[in-house]
């Protein structure tokens, strides 16, 4: 086992590691989306016609009432309601069965939390760390620590400029001594679906070797509980640098 994913496991094990991470990734209040009268009037009206119109009326606002995978092709080609009479029984069954009452609960659901977590860190290094704000800027400086703050197809950018030739965005670009680091940044509450494959990324770049710049997964969440799945087990023999966002400092500081 490597240094940094030892010292991770034995970080999250001394206990408070949730208290401490809250100061990464603070859980925000629960605010409901909004749906305006006229949004409201329009669904409820909608209820009385048939599957197709009722589906329409759905389509035309941002989020729908529960995840279905073919509603983002009918939001594109909402022509094709027309033409895909099974698919429209099929949700608008959905639809009826939820009642007004449960779709209008759906569509006012709050955003989830995890969604949120990428901004959460990018928001924290900004208030920990030095950041520049231009490639020059970020090459000719020459503090401990500095951060690249730009977009994420800025970042690859960059990343590549310096030979690395990734395809991927990376989720920050530190230099410390005039070494440059990519990362990968992601909290992980659950196994399975988007969440493994957000640690499949982080892996995956944290596995790669550039001769101009230092990989690292930064990691947090279930993964460091020991023998909990997957993710731990993996990590457990996991070569690379991978490491909790509260070691982060520590681990930049010793490069």
């Amino acid at each position: 086992m490597v240094t940094w994913v030892e010292k991770s496991f034995s970080f999250v094990k001394q206990g408070g590691y949730l208290d401490k991470l809250a100061e990464i990734y603070p859980a925000p209040p629960l605010t409901p989306r909004s749906l305006n009268k006229s949004e409201y009037d329009k669904i409820k009206e909608a209820f009385k016609k048939d599957d197709f119109n009722l589906l329409k009326a759905l389509l035309e606002i941002k989020k729908f009432p529960f995840n279905d995978p073919y509603i983002g092709f009918l939001r594109i080609m909402p022509e094709e309601i027309n033409n895909n009479p099974l698919t429209v029984k099929r949700i608008a069954v959905r639809l009826r069965e939820m009642g007004l009452n449960g779709v209008v609960a759906g569509l006012v659901e709050p955003k989830q939390f995890n969604r949120q977590m990428g901004a959460m860190f990018s928001k924290w290094i900004k208030t920990k760390y030095v950041c520049a704000h231009a490639p020059e800027e970020f090459i000719k400086r020459s503090e401990d620590i500095l951060f690249f703050d730009v977009s994420g197809e800025k970042l690859r950018l960059f990343a590549n400029e310096q030979g690395c030739g990734i395809q991927k965005q990376p989720d920050f670009i530190a230099k410390t001594k005039g070494r440059y680091i990519l990362g990968e940044a992601k909290f992980l509450g659950t196994e399975g679906g988007n969440q493994n494959r957000a640690f499949e990324d982080a892996i995956k770049l944290a596995s790669s070797s550039f001769k101009n710049a230092v990989t690292v997964a930064v990691i947090d969440g279930i993964a460091w509980i020991p023998d909990s799945g997957q993710m731990s087990k993996r990590l457990g023999n996991f070569s690379g640098n991978a490491l909790t966002a509260l070691l982060l400092d520590e681990f930049l500081n010793s490069l």
